[in-house]
């Protein structure tokens, strides 16, 4: 009976935990980087290219361009990812755009939100990548989850990088 109520009381405590998470980090933050051994302004346009992204942005099923302006804040694609079996449809628009230095995306799906600021720069001959990432779920409840599980995000987002650095490098 006492382990019972130990683990009762337990289960309420991270329940509680759980709940609060969302209301003391309303959004996940975390950093991804990685160097690519080429040009930064090679590795920018390779990286900004949307027809090259199915074959490097792990887990993408299709691309699809909604609005285009060359080299311009605005443009719109429609996205179909496949994470861990789950597929799901994303928005992104281009929200910055300063060649070759820097571009930021605003992605939204029906359960997030997820801004990305994304600067190359040259560092010792290499070009290093490094995306800060705002997440955060549309609901309450997502919210509270995406907190739970930002290091799943973050490794996600880290093999999308680790991907684009062996195709830029291979080709």
């Amino acid at each position: 009976m006492r382990i019972l109520k130990f683990l009762l009381k337990l289960l309420a405590v991270l329940v509680v935990l759980f709940l609060l998470s969302g209301v003391i980090f309303p959004k996940t933050k975390y950093t991804t980087t990685q160097q690519v051994n080429l040009p930064l302004a090679e590795t920018f346009d390779l990286y900004t290219d949307a027809t090259k992204m199915k074959h490097w942005y792990t887990g993408l099923q299709s691309i699809r361009t909604e609005e285009q302006k060359p080299g311009t804040v605005g443009n719109k694609y429609k996205m179909v990812t496949d994470v861990q079996g789950d597929f799901m449809q994303l928005k992104r628009i281009v929200t910055k755009y300063k060649k070759p230095q820097q571009i930021n995306f605003s992605t939204q799906s029906i359960e997030m939100i997820k801004e990305e600021a994304i600067t190359i720069q040259n560092v010792n001959g290499q070009t290093l990548i490094t995306n800060e990432v705002r997440t955060a779920g549309k609901s309450y409840f997502l919210k509270c989850l995406y907190v739970s599980y930002f290091w799943l995000l973050k490794n996600e987002d880290q093999a999308i990088l680790n991907s684009f650095k062996t195709y830029a490098e291979r080709n």
